[in-house]
């Protein structure tokens, strides 16, 4: 189809190009994600990283903790990259029951997979609408850009490597946190913290906090008291 491009969609466009890699920590920028949200909206946009098992290594809704009741396996395996519009898939294909069940109309992803055999994943949701060819057009168009984005700010290292957001989890549980004192002190969900305990024990091969915690300390300068009194 023939795109033409609207004043708004140049400048976001020219704010992706301007865009400049973080590595370690958002798959994608807040900037990114604003400048992709303008050109095409959605109810939820979704970015994470997916290793070859299917778990979710890390992610970030917009809204934020929109998907936190789900748990850290996504998929049985990669995700497939590329473009994908569940509009265009079968009514009866289990993706788009799953996602109906969510109580999204429809989504469209970009995947890429990374030098580290992880798929970097971003993901729009609509609830009501349906997303149009131009949509999807322009999606195609950016998914370069948004492709080097994502791909420069993957792990680039072993699942056993913790993010940043679970280490801080980690050393608060380790000064003494329960579950909802750590979400209290972050600002964040009491599932959202569980999530970020369930990710560290599995990239440490653990089955509790106490045994997190023993190797975050083996690794780590001690802890000067408790920040929970």
């Amino acid at each position: 189809m023939h795109l033409t491009l609207s004043p708004q969609d140049q400048a976001s466009i020219h704010q992706l190009l301007l865009a400049v890699p973080e590595p370690g920590l958002d798959v994608l920028s807040a900037s990114v994600m604003q400048a992709v949200s303008r050109m095409i909206s959605a109810d939820v946009m979704s970015v994470g990283e997916i290793d070859r098992r299917g778990f979710v290594m890390r992610t970030l809704d917009q809204p934020a903790g929109v998907y936190d009741h789900l748990g850290p396996q996504c998929c049985e395996g990669l995700p497939p990259v590329g473009l994908q519009h569940l509009a265009a898939f079968p009514h009866d294909d289990e993706d788009v029951l799953f996602n109906l069940a969510l109580g999204n109309r429809d989504t469209v992803r970009l995947g890429f997979p990374t030098a580290s055999g992880t798929v970097v994943q971003l993901t729009l949701d609509r609830r009501k609408r349906l997303f149009t060819e131009r949509d999807v057009a322009l999606l195609r168009l950016v998914s370069p850009v948004i492709g080097n984005l994502m791909c420069s700010t993957s792990r680039l290292a072993h699942d056993d490597v913790l993010s940043p957001s679970e280490t801080r989890v980690l050393e608060l549980v380790a000064a003494g946190g329960s579950n909802r004192d750590v979400a209290q002190h972050l600002s964040v969900s009491v599932a959202t913290v569980r999530k970020h305990l369930e990710h560290s024990y599995r990239k440490l091969g653990v089955g509790s906090r106490t045994a997190a915690v023993a190797m975050l300390a083996s690794s780590t300068s001690p802890s000067k008291g408790s920040l929970f009194g």
